[in-house]
């Protein structure tokens, strides 16, 4: 089990399985392990619409799976526990929070 995994949210298409339906986008929160981050610069001359910026940031983030029971001493403290990993989820980083802790006591 890594211990590098770390919350972030998406949004969600409720009807991802419905192609009928309109589709209805909730914001759901995951967990995961940070896989790839992709840097691709864009030449001015594309007109992609990039509000101004010819660089966006990328990244690749492997989703685990929470396992549904946690031990009692977890309840209070947002500690999940996950024995599986699913898919990889890709998303544009924009407004993206980076924090370091101290694992040896600066």
């Amino acid at each position: 089990m890594d211990l590098m995994i770390f919350q972030y949210e998406m949004l969600v298409d409720v009807h991802a399985r419905r192609h009928q339906h309109m589709p209805k986008y909730e914001l759901r929160t995951f967990y995961g392990q940070l896989q790839h981050i992709f840097v691709i610069h864009f030449n001015r001359e594309c007109n992609l619409d990039l509000d101004g910026k010819d660089t966006i940031i990328m990244a690749a983030v492997r989703n685990c799976i929470l396992d549904d029971k946690n031990p009692a001493s977890f309840e209070n403290l947002d500690i999940h526990r996950y024995s599986r990993q699913g898919p990889l989820h890709f998303f544009r980083c924009d407004g993206v929070a980076v924090s370091r802790c101290s694992s040896s006591g600066w």
